[in-house]
């Protein structure tokens, strides 16, 4: 994904309803001197009777970040997230992920 020049390479291990690792390295204009300080966002469900999940990502490393979440029930859920850089612009990101039973 990418958005505002800074790439997200986005992992979701397992795509399966229960609990899911959300994985992301992020490389900004000009390499990794740039540092993305923090990740939050929102796992939406595409089933408006459920509850959006917040997240709040962990940092790893540099440009690195990880969150365990529950999955309660398969379908196409939105994942957004917004990347903040140290400079202090953020970058959002928009994509659908697909959890099987």
């Amino acid at each position: 994904l990418v958005s505002d020049d800074v790439i997200a390479n986005v992992t979701v291990d397992p795509a399966k309803t229960g609990k899911v690792e959300l994985h992301m390295e992020f490389t900004p204009p000009g390499g990794s001197l740039l540092q993305v300080t923090s990740v939050v966002g929102n796992l939406i469900p595409s089933d408006t009777a459920l509850s959006t999940i917040i997240l709040w990502f962990e940092k790893d490393g540099s440009n690195h970040f990880h969150y365990d979440v529950s999955v309660p029930t398969p379908g196409t859920w939105t994942l957004e997230f917004d990347a903040t850089l140290e400079d202090g612009s953020t970058a959002l990101y928009t994509t659908p992920v697909t959890f099987e039973s």
